[in-house]
């Protein structure tokens, strides 16, 4: 299966019944994996609501459900994926690679950041203000609170830099080596009166984790990301240096990355665990964080240097070699981090 569209929500205004489906267009892998609320329309009052009637779970193409109570005409139902945070998949030292639980394992790690992407909307939604700028920061700088002399508070997006993959050795007869990816960075939001702003607050951006050198030699981690002392983003962790081991192999993967001092905190995604044969290898999927991608698995039957991160905040690749390799592998680094700070008035 694969999830091929980012949606995790739909809206549909109450139909007064308890009877009628309501079509749920997008891949969930269990029913318990939905739920639902109803707004009312006229005062914003919202509830929880529960589903019955279950179909499609797993189904690439989404499926429906029904409401235990009845939603009125006059309320608003938002159903959404709502995927636990856990990783359940487990791999057998020896044993074949498990390709089917391996890809649903994807699909679930794809599911839970778009998950974080729609919740961060909704957390940081701000009622009685609306944004007049907003001010994007690659690299380190300075918000001047005199530029805006009609601010009345800020809200700050903060993530850290992804950590870098770690480097993989040479290897001979029947040996493999993998580098181990780096993990996503943390990230937050924080809203601050501006009111509690000095005069100039400094930005700093994290860079990202650079590869680890080619040959055993672990990844950097990601650089910190802040706006003065109101939030941190805390960067990825480097992954680990591939020595040359007997084969087969389960390497593991890296740990994750969080924020402190935030209204909204969102962890990093850790690199996942990998498998490598004397035959073949496979570079560890790479940890994501709210505002970058992971970089995907590389099978080879000889060797490759680990894949840079792109976007922000994601964790770049380890390097892999198969049996008799004579060239070392460096590991892909990490996405640098950014603040993002919209002023509203």
């Amino acid at each position: 299966m694969a999830v091929q569209s980012d949606t995790s929500s739909i809206s549909y205004t109450g139909n007064n019944s308890t009877v009628t489906t309501y079509a749920v267009p997008f891949v969930f892998l269990e029913n318990s994996h939905l739920a639902a609320t109803a707004k009312v329309i006229a005062t914003g009052v919202e509830t929880a609501v529960t589903l019955t009637n279950h179909t499609g779970a797993g189904n690439v193409n989404g499926g429906t459900v029904r409401t235990a109570v009845a939603v009125p005409a006059t309320s608003t139902l938002t159903i959404f994926r709502t995927v636990p945070a856990t990783q359940t998949t487990t791999y057998q030292e020896g044993g074949d690679f498990p390709a089917a639980s391996h890809e649903r394992a994807l699909d679930k790690l794809t599911m839970i950041s778009q998950q974080l992407k729609r919740d961060i909307t909704n957390a940081t939604a701000t009622f009685g203000f609306q944004t007049v700028q907003s001010l994007s920061f690659a690299a380190n700088g300075s918000f001047v609170k005199a530029l805006y002399p009609w601010a009345k508070i800020v809200r700050v997006f903060a993530v850290g830099g992804g950590g870098g993959g770690g480097g993989a050795a040479t290897t001979s007869s029947s040996q493999v080596a993998v580098g181990g990816s780096g993990s996503g960075a943390g990230a937050g939001v924080v809203i601050v009166d501006v009111d509690d702003l000095s005069a100039s607050v400094a930005i700093t951006v994290g860079a990202g984790g650079a590869g680890g050198a080619a040959g055993n030699n672990a990844g950097s981690s990601g650089g910190d990301s802040s706006f003065g002392s109101f939030i941190t983003a805390k960067g990825g962790l480097g992954g680990s240096g591939g020595a040359a081991v007997t084969a087969p192999v389960i390497v593991n993967g890296t740990a994750v990355a969080t924020a402190n001092v935030a209204t909204t905190v969102y962890s990093g995604s850790p690199a996942l665990p990998t498998y490598a044969t004397a035959a073949q290898v496979i570079a560890p999927v790479s940890g994501s964080s709210i505002a970058g991608t992971a970089v995907l698995p590389n099978a080879t039957t000889s060797g490759a240097n680990g894949a840079n991160a792109t976007l922000f905040g994601s964790g770049g690749s380890g390097g892999c070699n198969a049996e008799n390799q004579a060239s070392a592998r460096s590991g892909g680094s990490g996405s640098v981090g950014i603040v993002i700070v919209e002023v509203l008035g």
